[in-house]
């Protein structure tokens, strides 16, 4: 199709589940999906994208880091990456 639907998914760095919902919850938050913090797909999609915050630099590390948070990554359906989006 010409114009192709788009899905926005939250994939938190809070501190907390306390603190991850109550940012989704915000009003500069649409009616996206939201991982669960402690889902490990969070660990592995920061991992494949290079995206967290450098607080999570003890978990993830300096290596690999391409940017912070807060970061947009336009993915395709095969999971590669189409373009990062500077929003830091």
């Amino acid at each position: 199709s010409a114009n192709p639907s788009v899905e926005l998914i939250y994939v938190p760095s809070d501190m907390n589940e306390k603190d991850a919902i109550r940012a989704y919850a915000s009003p500069s938050h649409g009616p996206w999906l939201m991982i669960d913090r402690e889902d490990p797909l969070v660990a592995k999609l920061k991992k494949m994208y290079g995206v967290w915050a450098g607080r999570e630099a003890s978990e993830f590390g300096r290596a690999g880091r391409r940017h912070g948070v807060p970061t947009v990554i336009a993915v395709a359906p095969d999971g590669s990456e189409l373009q990062l989006l500077d929003t830091e």
